[in-house]
This record gives C-alpha cells, structure tokens and sequence, in this order.
C-alpha cells in the first residue's frame, strides 16, 4: 500500500491552497472589533446561563473552528464555513435581537460573507453535509506496516475490496502490480482492510479484546 496520490477524485481532506484561506478567514475574524464575544466557547456554567445547553445543542466559536482546522478534521470548505457561520446562528439563537453581542454576530457574519466572496470560499450552507470520519494517521501507519505480513490470499482479498467499494484508491500499475492509496480510503473500506489483516496476522481487534 502506498499513501502516494494519483490522478482521479481529490483527496477527503483539504488541500493546502484551502487550509491558507480558511485560516486567512479565521485571523481576519479575529481581527474585528466584536470578535472577543466569539473566540472561546461560551462560559455558560461561570455566566449562570442554566438554559444555554437546553436552547444551543451543538456550541462552536472560533477556537474550535481552529482546533478543528489544525486537526485535519474538515473534508471540505464547506464544513469549515458551516461551523464558522453556526458561531453566528448560535449567537443570535440564544441573544435577543437588537443586543450588542447579537448585533456583532451580525457584523461578524457580514465580514465573513464578503471575505468568502473576495478568497473563493463557498457560502454557508443551511444544511450540514454528513461528515465521513478521519482516519487517525498513526492507524494508517500502523495498517501499512501490517500488510506486509499478510499472506497472498489476504493480499489479494485486500486488493478486491479496494477495487470493488473505493475504486478511486485503486490503480492498476500493471499487469502485476496495483497501487492503494491509503489516504483516499473512506473509512468504512479501511475497517474491513483492517478487519482482514488482523485476522489474517492473528491480531484480535478492539472489539474482541472487550467482549473477552
């Protein structure tokens, strides 16, 4: 296996370009006058705002976002931007109308919209699209290292699963040689990779280890 990429559908994660313009974002939004209310998650314990948790079900600020961000945990810009405008939504959910922190969510929301227009970053969406999950480095890592102890049916299972449901991780070198790319396998096709390599290297996975 090889975590070189090829030619074909990009790659879940963002691509470098992306990641310098939506931290570009966050640092302008940071730089605004009104961007202290937002840039750490809100204290509603300290502030005594009981009902907060009831009223907001999923929290976001800036901090957050960037963590976020850092962590590789965005497939696309537009998941980036859903959590960026949900710091806004969430503000004005919560404040009422006319209140300074809901009128700086507003201007904030503003300076983002006309950032996104100026950088070529996609508009908020209403709609959060389903997330498929990160796949850990160190787990792809250690998945690299085990399919060289694999035997060749194994092998060949692996080869089959890949080809069959994430075609785009698959290429053809020659007729003896075919090229997985790690890093274009979605999380459900690397479970059963892993699945079979344990198995086949006799190595019980998580999930028997607790059910012993």
């Amino acid at each position: 296996m090889s975590s070189t990429s090829k030619q074909g559908p990009p790659k879940l994660l963002l691509t470098r370009d992306e990641c310098i313009r939506a931290q570009g974002l966050l640092k302008a939004l940071s730089r605004q006058p009104g961007a202290h209310w937002f840039r750490l998650p809100v204290d509603f314990v300290g502030l005594g705002l009981t009902d907060y948790p009831e009223i907001i079900k999923e929290p976001m600020d800036l901090s957050t976002v960037r963590k976020r961000l850092v962590n590789n945990e965005y497939q696309n810009l537009d998941e980036f931007i859903f959590d960026v405008q949900l710091i806004w939504d969430n503000c004005k959910t919560y404040n009422p109308a006319g209140s300074v922190v809901a009128e700086e969510a507003s201007k904030c929301e503003q300076f983002m919209h006309d950032y996104c227009t100026e950088h070529n970053i996609p508009q908020p969406s209403p709609i959060r699209r389903p997330r498929e999950p990160v796949i850990p480095v160190e787990e792809k890592t250690e998945l690299s290292e085990l399919v060289k102890k694999v035997s060749h049916d194994a092998l060949a299972h692996i080869v089959t699963i890949v080809e069959n449901e994430c075609p785009q991780a698959y290429t053809q070198l020659d007729k003896e040689r075919v090229m997985i790319s790690l890093d274009m396998i979605n999380k459900a096709t690397f479970d059963k990779l892993k699945e079979v390599i344990h198995t086949d290297v006799g190595m019980p996975n998580k999930k028997q280890k607790i059910e012993e």
